[in-house]
């Protein structure tokens, strides 16, 4: 078993590695949209989707103790978006 101290630095450096990919693919999103790249869009759906499903089954998981209500609307209606830019 690790130390608290050790499991911090883990749980520390992976939440920090999930907000630079986070930034990424935005970064991504927004040169694929501004460049009208409809197979960088197509790519690009794909983690926006899944983002939006582990938004709405960690709502699910979590049983009231927190809301990612706001996170679930903005994630679907970033899908939404990404999806009708890619496939229309």
């Amino acid at each position: 078993k690790m130390s608290p101290r050790v499991d911090s630095v883990i749980t520390a450096a992976l939440s920090h590695r999930w907000g630079l990919n986070h930034c990424f693919l935005s970064i991504l999103k927004l040169q694929a949209i501004n460049q009208k790249d409809k197979a960088m869009l197509k790519k690009l759906f794909i983690p926006t989707a899944a983002t939006f499903l582990y938004c709405v089954l960690g709502q699910s998981d979590m049983g009231g103790a927190a809301d990612l209500g706001g996170f679930i609307v903005i994630c679907g209606l970033q899908t939404l978006a990404i999806g009708y830019l890619a496939y229309n």
